[in-house]
């Protein structure tokens, strides 16, 4: 039976106080340990040294052993005296009978982690990456790739995490919002992850100019349209349009919209058939070139035959 309450601890001192006040005594929680089994784990890092050293001391002499320093060899003969000297209390280890050193995870047993345990850190990327909507694809040679660099780490199932943390950390930051939708992790990513990411980041640079591209287009040819006009616009103010578009993290067709609203009812003044050019001047003073596109309308105007009883 052991008690859950220490009695020379400030806080169980104060628990039982506030028992009493309540009225009752101060109750005596404790725990049956008959059914419970303690299991301790941890690493130990300067155990090795540790035991090949004493095991030294005893091969001194031509007859001596040869000392194996593989992992099963010294494993096998960890005692209580190298625990203690490792830093342990002995009454701590005395209370520790049974004792199992695990054999170190190679990079097969790292993969076969990554794949089929439960809660693999494959799949935790992958959810990562889906809440933005991009697939995550992990090829079989990045696999390889990955539990042999996680082996190197020497610090077991935990060296997956900090592998893929030091190789995906800035795909996980830096894609969202790109509009890309698929990441394969192969072994060309696994090798030059900042090449990758900067080829993903221009493709996706690309795909978003030629969509903002495409919808100043069509905002203009609708425009026109409404207007019976053939309106066309030069590339250099569509680039111009992209470009302030990106800057300030406005919407093409807000951005066209609140240079060009007016551009819906001057056009209507223009009558002619041949194509209306939209030229990078118009992003400046979009209103005096509206009004000197009308004007030269005008002034470009074919003169009509004299009406009837006009002096000839």
């Amino acid at each position: 039976e052991v008690a859950l309450r220490n009695p020379m601890d400030m806080a169980g001192q104060m628990q039982a106080m506030l028992e009493v006040q309540r009225g009752g005594a101060a109750g005596r929680s404790t725990v049956n340990t008959r059914s419970i089994l303690f299991i301790v784990s941890g690493a130990f890092p300067r155990l090795r040294e540790i035991v090949i050293k004493r095991r030294k001391k005893t091969q001194i002499g031509f007859g001596a052993e040869v000392d194996d320093a593989t992992e099963s060899a010294w494993q096998k003969e960890v005692t209580t005296a190298d625990f203690v000297e490792f830093g342990l209390e002995a009454e701590f280890v005395g209370r520790l009978p049974v004792r199992v050193a695990c054999e170190e995870l190679g990079a097969a047993d790292l993969q076969r982690i990554m794949s089929d345990s439960e809660g693999s850190v494959l799949r935790q990327y992958e959810r990562s990456f889906q809440a933005y909507g991009i697939e995550a694809i992990f090829r079989d040679e990045a696999l390889e790739m990955i539990a042999a660099r996680a082996a190197a780490e020497g610090t077991g199932a935990r060296g997956l995490l900090t592998v893929c943390e030091r190789l995906l950390r800035e795909f996980k930051f830096s894609l969202p919002g790109t509009g890309v939708k698929e990441l394969i992790v192969d072994a060309a990513l696994i090798e030059r992850p900042e090449e990758r990411l900067a080829e993903l980041c221009v493709g996706a640079q690309q795909r978003e100019t030629l969509v903002l591209r495409e919808t100043a287009a069509e905002f203009f040819a609708r425009l026109g349209s409404g207007a019976g006009l053939d309106l066309q616009c030069e590339s250099a103010l569509l680039d111009a349009l992209v470009k302030m578009a990106v800057e300030r993290g406005l919407p093409m067709r807000e951005l066209c919209t609140s240079v060009f609203g007016d551009y819906e009812f001057g056009l209507r003044l223009l009558k002619t058939t041949d194509p209306v050019i939209l030229r990078f001047e118009a992003l400046a003073a979009p209103d005096k070139f509206l009004s000197d596109l009308v004007v030269r309308g005008y002034r470009d105007r074919p003169t009509h035959e004299s009406s009837p009883g006009s002096p000839s």
